[in-house]
């Protein structure tokens, strides 16, 4: 959709961000694996990859990862595992973890955003 806006008005837009919440999160990781040039980054919010996915994620995107210290829905040891090897093909992954569980964007929305932000200065910073 962003290519044929582009192409219509005959302007080129920053790459968006990708950010994808639960489920999304992992869909997010299928885009950037499909795409990873067209983003800027992708935040994924309690959520890890699939196994079968991670040996697609290739090159230079940016990827942060913050999962609730207290998630029920998504374990934390499978999470940090996946974050693991995850970093073997994308060596710009950030993992975090914050206070709260699943649903820890509104249980604690100020951590949430203050790593976000975090993240997004740091890429705006990378050569």
């Amino acid at each position: 959709v962003l290519t044929d806006v582009e192409r219509k008005l005959k302007r080129k837009f920053p790459e968006p961000w990708l950010i994808g919440l639960s489920a999304g999160g992992r869909g997010g990781f299928r885009m950037i694996a499909d795409l990873p040039e067209r983003f800027q980054g992708f935040i994924c919010l309690a959520n890890a990859p699939e196994s079968q996915v991670i040996p697609q994620l290739k090159g230079k995107t940016p990827v942060l990862m913050i999962l609730g210290k207290e998630d029920q829905m998504v374990p934390l040891a499978i999470a940090r595992q996946q974050a693991l090897r995850l970093r073997q093909q994308l060596p710009q992954l950030v993992y975090r973890e914050i206070p709260g569980d699943h649903f820890f964007l509104l249980s604690e929305p100020e951590a949430t955003f203050r790593e976000v932000q975090r993240f997004m200065n740091w890429v705006k910073e990378q050569p």
